[in-house]
């Protein structure tokens, strides 16, 4: 759960996760799993990486983890589901009301 410092340069904050990148860069779900399986820790996400999610294979993935999908973001004070409904797929703002319910 490292940071990753450098990624300025690239439109992303020094002050991110992998975990977090993987997800706001619209990587494969695939990749979320493999990063949580060498230990990136769903609970170090700030409580923004629900609203980051740009696939429903993210939101998967993610529950699988037991990630707290209904956390808000702690700066932005947005819910999960009205970070991510302006950029994400319908498919996926299907997927994080199924997880609400």
């Amino acid at each position: 759960n490292e940071n990753i410092h450098g990624l300025s340069d690239l439109g992303y904050y020094d002050t991110q996760t992998p975990i977090m990148v993987a997800a706001k860069s619209h990587q494969d779900p695939s990749l979320l799993q493999c990063l949580l399986d060498v230990g990136a820790n769903v609970a170090h996400m700030t409580g923004s990486v629900p609203m980051l999610i740009r696939h429903p294979g993210h939101v998967k993935v993610l529950l699988e983890a037991k990630a707290d999908l209904n956390a808000n973001a702690p700066t932005a004070g947005l819910t999960p589901l009205s970070g991510v409904a302006p950029m994400a797929t319908p498919e996926t703002v299907s997927a994080m009301l199924a997880a609400k319910s």
